[in-house]
């Protein structure tokens, strides 16, 4: 199974993501465009505490 093993936060609302295959990218979150729960990602101190949920694998 394909998951996350590491994330950083990046300047202008992005994430550089790196997959255990080795895959490696980065994702523009866009929270001001994509609105809802996006919204407190505009906030610099939420955004930059970006991490890995342990049980999901998800970046939280």
């Amino acid at each position: 199974m394909i998951r996350i093993v590491e994330v950083k936060a990046l300047e202008g609302h992005r994430l550089w993501v790196r997959f255990n295959d080795g895959l490696e990218g980065v994702y523009a979150i866009e929270p001001a465009r994509r609105g809802g729960m996006f919204q407190p990602l505009l906030n610099p101190a939420v955004f930059k505490a970006v991490s890995i949920n342990d049980d999901s694998g998800c970046v939280e």
